[in-house]
């Protein structure tokens, strides 16, 4: 059994290093059941329901925030506990799954679409690669290897030259997410200005001032509060220098 688990575990690891899907199947008792409603932010429930109804062409990357969401609670709720980050293979049950979804997602080469749907299934790349990059993060505190960062990270940020200007406002959210999350969970010497400036362009067309804005804003879908806050001071000013914004996060770290 152990044997079995370990050639799983190598299959998803080297399938996310390669940002392909696995070859190996798991056993039905491992696939992710959907979270109880009540495990669900009440603000990230009422933002994936609004896009379900006004874009389901985004529904296989809102079908997964559920689920990366009760991944980062587990993590909070834990993260005081050695024996939780010790536990390697409690690491796999909670995260392989996710990973899993994320690696077996439609891509864009598998649409043909207009250019205003590949606007908003480009957002869908970039947010399935941030959660692939929030989950290397997690596994790296457990130990486990994060061969995957760069390559996703590399994958990410030819993404960040694309304008996107047909995406509607309540979509640039979700890209904010993807562009911060991305950016906290990189060294800040690794950290592209690209990025910084995508961050800031996305800022303006949501009408975000300043950084404690966009933290606020990404706040309200899914946060590792404890995993990245550690870099958001940082990133926070980044953004306000490029951005002109005279705003301190301050306090904005502990809020929500």
């Amino acid at each position: 059994m152990r044997l079995i688990q370990y050639h799983r575990s190598f299959d998803l690891s080297g399938s996310a290093v390669l940002d392909c899907a696995p070859r190996l199947a798991i056993p039905s008792a491992l696939l992710p059941v959907e979270p109880p409603l009540r495990e669900i932010p009440p603000g990230l429930q009422a933002y994936l329901a609004e896009l379900h109804e006004t874009h389901p062409q985004l529904s296989p990357i809102l079908g997964i925030l559920p689920h990366l969401s009760t991944v980062a609670s587990t993590v909070d709720r834990n993260f005081d506990d050695p024996a939780f980050w010790r536990n390697a293979v409690g690491a796999t049950i909670i995260i392989g799954p996710v990973v899993r979804r994320l690696l077996t997602m439609p891509r864009l080469s598998d649409y043909a679409v207009s250019e205003a749907e590949f606007d908003l299934l480009m957002v869908q790349e970039m947010v399935r690669l941030a959660c692939l990059m929030l989950l290397s993060a997690i596994k790296g505190r457990f130990g486990l290897n994060t061969l995957d960062m760069g390559p996703l990270w590399t994958k990410f940020s030819r993404l960040l030259s694309q304008p996107l200007d047909n995406i509607p406002r309540q979509i640039q959210q979700l890209r904010l997410w993807a562009l911060m999350v991305s950016g906290l969970v990189q060294p800040a010497e690794g950290r592209a200005a690209p990025l910084v400036l995508s961050v800031v362009n996305t800022m303006a067309v949501m009408g975000l001032s300043s950084s404690l804005d966009a933290v606020n804003a990404v706040k309200r879908l899914v946060w590792v509060g404890i995993l990245e806050e550690q870099q958001v001071a940082l990133l926070a000013q980044e953004i306000d220098k490029l951005s002109g914004a005279d705003a301190i996060l301050g306090s904005a770290l502990g809020e929500n």
